[in-house]
């Protein structure tokens, strides 16, 4: 009589000798674990093209040169004690010297992040109008000239927004 773990592994052996070529490589591509993480990132990277409209928060081809070269913005996510997103306001100035555009962050004016917020429009998936966008700012105030996550470009338009419109063509 045959042990059982001997039993197993012939049992193993005729599982793989009529697995067809897809499952093999299935299996084989399951036991590496750095291909499945790298897989999951790339499936985010497709996730990201089919919902750029929503996350980006502004028009990606809305420019203002006053907005010109801006740096990132630090999003705070504590408010005090309690959980309140927010960015503070950037202010410009020219340096007398230089005669360059000078951003500064002013605490004085918290500019609040609302989840689910409204923003420009846009048909999600090319088919559903809509306004909403994953962040943005409270009613009264424009997300497009208030919150720079990634900077503004020479143009002053939102480098968020354009990275997450430029997945679109990468990725196709």
């Amino acid at each position: 009589m045959a042990a059982p773990d001997a039993t197993a592994a012939e049992a193993t052996k005729q599982r793989i000798f009529v697995a067809s070529q897809s499952q093999l490589i299935w299996w084989r591509f399951r036991k590496h674990r750095l291909a499945v993480v790298s897989g999951l990132v790339v499936a985010g990277f497709y996730l990201v093209v089919l919902g750029a409209d929503f996350l980006a928060y502004a028009d990606p081809d809305a420019s203002e040169a006053q907005r010109s070269l801006m740096p990132p913005q630090r999003v705070y996510w504590l408010d005090g004690w309690r959980f309140g997103p927010h960015v503070y306001a950037v202010k410009g100035v020219r340096d007398p010297q230089t005669f360059k555009r000078v951003y500064r962050a002013d605490p004085s004016q918290k500019i609040p992040l609302r989840f689910f917020a409204e923003g420009f429009e846009y048909r999600f998936l090319g088919l559903i109008p809509t306004t909403r966008h994953l962040i943005g700012v409270d009613p009264g105030l424009d997300a497009t000239g208030t919150i720079f996550l990634l900077g503004t470009d020479v143009q002053g338009r939102d480098l968020w927004s354009r990275l997450m419109y430029g997945t679109r063509i990468s990725l196709t």
